[in-house]
């Protein structure tokens, strides 16, 4: 362990770097950085991730049976905050709405939980009125989900004795749905036009231009194309973890990931992916750690922006995941090929959120003609931006 100090020149601002490692047999197994602005923010940090790190990736029983829904929530919400969990943004949402006192489970202990609880949490949110209901039903079966999370990771991480399954009764699901108190999501098929990907890139780029911009949005942008990675996956990954010769890459945070050090995946690394890193790797100096040192939260956010200037309609940063993987069957991957790096472990997701195909103009694209499609669109911004960063043949694809 180390803890680092800097202090800055222009603001005389002091910041503690803390740096914690583990190894196994002489190797270094799992490398940890953050950064703080308080010494003892600093040290308290270090003591947990020691903790967690010498532990294998669990931090105890610090979630009971008898802990409150709303206690729980709080130590997901604060080990995620520390890096030791990951939770998407929906997932935060729904947890802080679980803690609220108005939908009547966030002072139920974790063991008293049963089925009436689940119902009048969905009466309560719904509202008097099954035909004006103040949260409609798939927001109500999200909250659900982030709930079977909660049990879950209570009972498989922190050892908790609570039901994990107590909302996999399909009694209870379908006498919600009957009710309308609950809902899957219908399904999104929205695809980035070859139009609306060309003019997406070029708004991004002129954003990177401007100087109070730290981030490099037009490459993030590339980037969720190219790893078809979801944006909170790709601004955490680090250095140690991708393999430049095989192109592949180990990510140890992830949807689902549990928080166990041994828990990862490995996805390959396609469509000049390693070209792209590489250059902004050796162009910010960087050897060890964390590539991109900004958040999810700050690309979709440059993200929104340029979409709203462009008049772009329904149009969100999860989309181009989808995008990214259609692209793939647009290129005739087969469709363990696509599976492969998209890491989805059934078909059924797959085929019903992700597999959308290019319909537009198929006729022409059949016959020879038309107008490209966007895979091809994306080839050429890819070289394009591979020029202008570095002007080598040999990185142009």
């Amino acid at each position: 362990m180390t803890i680092s100090t800097y202090t800055s020149k222009a603001t005389k601002k002091v910041t503690y770097k803390v740096t914690v490692t583990k190894k196994l047999r002489g190797q270094i197994v799992a490398r940890k950085y953050r950064q703080f602005e308080n010494l003892d923010e600093a040290k308290d940090w270090e003591s947990r991730m020691r903790t967690y790190l010498d532990t294998s990736g669990f931090l105890g029983n610090t979630i009971s049976e008898f802990s409150t829904v709303r206690e729980a929530a709080k130590v997901l919400q604060r080990d995620a905050d520390s890096g030791f969990l990951s939770l998407c943004k929906t997932e935060y949402s729904n947890l802080r709405v679980l803690s609220d006192e108005r939908w009547g489970l966030s002072d139920v202990p974790l063991c008293d939980l049963n089925f009436k609880h689940i119902k009048t949490f969905c009466y309560l949110r719904r509202g008097a009125s099954a035909q004006t209901p103040n949260v409609d039903p798939q927001t109500t079966w999200s909250n659900l989900t982030t709930l079977t999370l909660l049990l879950r990771t209570a009972n498989t991480r922190y050892n908790a004795s609570v039901n994990k399954e107590l909302l996999r009764n399909s009694d209870l699901l379908d006498d919600l749905r009957r009710e309308n108190l609950i809902s899957k999501s219908k399904s999104r098929r929205r695809r980035l036009s070859p139009n609306e990907l060309d003019r997406i890139f070029k708004e991004l780029q002129e954003r990177e231009n401007q100087k109070r911009v730290k981030i490099p949005n037009a490459l993030m942008f590339i980037l969720s194309l190219t790893t078809a990675m979801r944006i909170s996956e790709l601004v955490n990954i680090n250095i140690e973890d991708i393999d430049f010769d095989k192109k592949i890459i180990r990510l140890r945070q992830f949807k689902g990931f549990s928080g166990n050090l041994t828990d990862t995946e490995y996805q390959p690394l396609i469509r000049n992916t390693v070209e792209l890193l590489k250059l902004y790797i050796d162009e910010k100096g960087i050897t060890a750690g964390r590539i991109f040192n900004f958040t999810a939260g700050g690309v979709t956010k440059g993200f929104r922006e340029v979409v709203r200037k462009l008049n772009i309609d329904d149009l969100r940063y999860h989309d181009i995941r989808r995008e990214a993987i259609s692209q793939l069957l647009d290129m005739q991957l087969t469709l363990k090929q696509a599976m492969s790096v998209s890491r989805h472990k059934g078909a059924k997701v797959f085929e019903e959120h992700y597999s959308q195909p290019d319909i537009n103009n198929m006729d022409d694209r059949l016959n020879g003609s038309g107008t490209p499609m966007s895979y091809e669109l994306l080839d050429s911004i890819k070289r394009q931006y591979l020029r202008k960063a570095m002007p080598s043949p040999c990185l142009i694809v």
